[in-house]
This record gives C-alpha cells, sequence and structure tokens, in this order.
C-alpha cells in the first residue's frame, strides 16, 4: 500500500488528508462530565469522541516524547501568558500545540482592541464509531477515596472532623471500531509564516501515533490505535478530492480484528501508513532536540 516516497507525509507544502481506526474495547472513549461520566452517544446511537479531547492527548504525549512547550495545560492563565508576548504569532512560534491548533489571541501586544483569531492548520473531526453501540454496561459503584472534612456540630456549636468515602462511576462500551478524519491545510501553513516543519509534522504523526497508550487511564480502558492512513496531495490545497471523497474512498475492512483499507485512488493522490513509515519518522521526530524544542 505504501509508496516509493515513504516521506511524502512530512511535506509540510501539500495538503494531507488523513483517517484512522480506533478499536476499544470495555472501554470509554470520551466520557461526558454533564451524564455522570457516560460515553458520548449521538441521537442514533452512535458512540463518538471529540475533537479537543483527542488533539489535547495528541499534545501531551507531544510534550512527554519531544519536550515540546504546550499551552494547553490545566494551570494555564490566558492573560499572564499572552500579555507577556509582543506578537500572537511569537506566542505561536513559542508553543507547539499553538503552531498547529491556533487560537483566540486577545491580550498580546499586538491586540490594540478585541481579538486575533486563527484557524488550525491541522483540523481533527469527530471520531464516531462504525456502527450504533448497542450496549453500555451497567454503572459500576467503586470506592474512590477517603476524605476528612470538618462539620459544624449544631447542637455544641463545635467543629467535629467526619471521615467520609466518595463514591465514583464507571461507564464501559464492550466493543466498538471508531473512525476519525483530520486534514493538514499546507496554504493556512504558508500563510501563518510556515509554523508547521517537517519536524513537527513528524513529531504530530508519531504523537498521535502513540497517545492511546501514553495518556491511558482507568476511566478510558482499552482504547487502541490501529492504523493511520494518510493521503497526500500534489499541492498546496489538494485538487478535485475534498475530504469527504477522502473518506468514502477509505472502505475499512475488518476480519480477526485486524484493519485494512481498499482504497480506490484517482490519478495524484498518494496513501502511507503510519504502521509501515514509523522506523523513517522516528528519528526525524527526535532530531536536535538537546539544542531546544524550537525546530
Amino acid at each position: 500500500m505504501t509508496t516509493a516516497n515513504q516521506l511524502a507525509i512530512l511535506n509540510p507544502t501539500v495538503r494531507h488528508d488523513f483517517v484512522f481506526i480506533f478499536e476499544g474495547i470495555n472501554h470509554n472513549g470520551n466520557g461526558d462530565p454533564d451524564a455522570e461520566n457516560r460515553p458520548r452517544q449521538t441521537d442514533d446511537g452512535y458512540a463518538f469522541t471529540t475533537p479537543n479531547s483527542l488533539l489535547n492527548r495528541i499534545y501531551q504525549t507531544a510534550a512527554d516524547l519531544y519536550g515540546v512547550k504546550i499551552y494547553a495545560t490545566n494551570d494555564t492563565n490566558v492573560t499572564t501568558v499572552q500579555s507577556g508576548y509582543e506578537t500572537h504569532t511569537a506566542l505561536m512560534e513559542h508553543y507547539w500545540d499553538r503552531r498547529l491548533r491556533g487560537g483566540l489571541f486577545t491580550k498580546t501586544k499586538d491586540v490594540k482592541q478585541g481579538s486575533i483569531g486563527k484557524r488550525g492548520i491541522i483540523q481533527i473531526d469527530t471520531i464516531e464509531s462504525i456502527q450504533p453501540v448497542d450496549e453500555i454496561v451497567a454503572t459500576t459503584i467503586v470506592p474512590s477515596m477517603q476524605l476528612d472534612k470538618e462539620k459544624k456540630n449544631k447542637a455544641t456549636g463545635e467543629t467535629d472532623t467526619v471521615s467520609e468515602k466518595t463514591m465514583g462511576k464507571l461507564h464501559h462500551i464492550p466493543y466498538a471500531v471508531y473512525r476519525g478524519y483530520g486534514t493538514y491545510n499546507a496554504a493556512l501553513n504558508k500563510k501563518y509564516g510556515n509554523l508547521v516543519t517537517e519536524q513537527i509534522l513528524a513529531q504530530f504523526w508519531m504523537a498521535l501515533w502513540h497517545h492511546a497508550d501514553h495518556t491511558r487511564s482507568l476511566q478510558r480502558g482499552g482504547w487502541h490505535l490501529r492504523d493511520v492512513w494518510v493521503v497526500t496531495h500534489p499541492t498546496p490545497y489538494g485538487g478535485s478530492h475534498h475530504l469527504i471523497d477522502i473518506a468514502n474512498m477509505l472502505e475499512i475492512s475488518q476480519g480477526d480484528r485486524t484493519f485494512e483499507v481498499n482504497p480506490n485512488w484517482a490519478d495524484g493522490l498518494e496513501v502511507n501508513s503510519l504502521r509501515d513509515v514509523y522506523a523513517d519518522l522516528s528519528p526525524i521526530a527526535s532530531a536536535n532536540l538537546e539544542q531546544g524544542v524550537k525546530p
């Protein structure tokens, strides 16, 4: 399925579309906090994971693997961080995830009023199960942790320390296969001053490949990335084939829990599996890191 030019997926000057497959076993890929952390489902029963959830796990993995600077962390104070930069472009250059994701900039010094919005160079759509999910296993109640709380005794007026055991809820889907799509926008990268380089593309592909293991949790369960297929176009804007066309070309076949794509490719498009080019990507993604995280 791969071609002789296996590093075509690292070319930052042309458009890349990609399709990926997840296999979930006794899993909860992206629980909904507004629904007791139950797996997210569409109205017609398909399970799904939000793009933000996946992208944040990719960014965390890139930080773990390559030491890159990540803007989207739990302790980020947007006002404090942004006000330290003369321009929003300088902020994007410093933070690996902002290069890829763009963002809304309101406090950098070049923003005189209002805001400056930058679309993401890499976009990912919702990841949805190939078939509707018939069953979500009944909630399992498990002991969580012991907490000591101070409560005022109404009778005596004194403060007493009371131990309380909190309880948590776990939900999971026994089995489902998911498909997701994404796009790298080379024309937008050029417009932004070529923020995404060959090395950053290599780091993104590697972080996507490894994120399921590096961000594994009890709640997520058995969530496995099976493969990623990258479709490379000959131009920055692609051609006559839009992302929906690419999705329709990639027919996923499943047998004995192995997955293959059966593409009906038009002329000029090239497909590579990350599994096949992994050995070539790894040294490029980690090159010269001792000299700093900025490529």
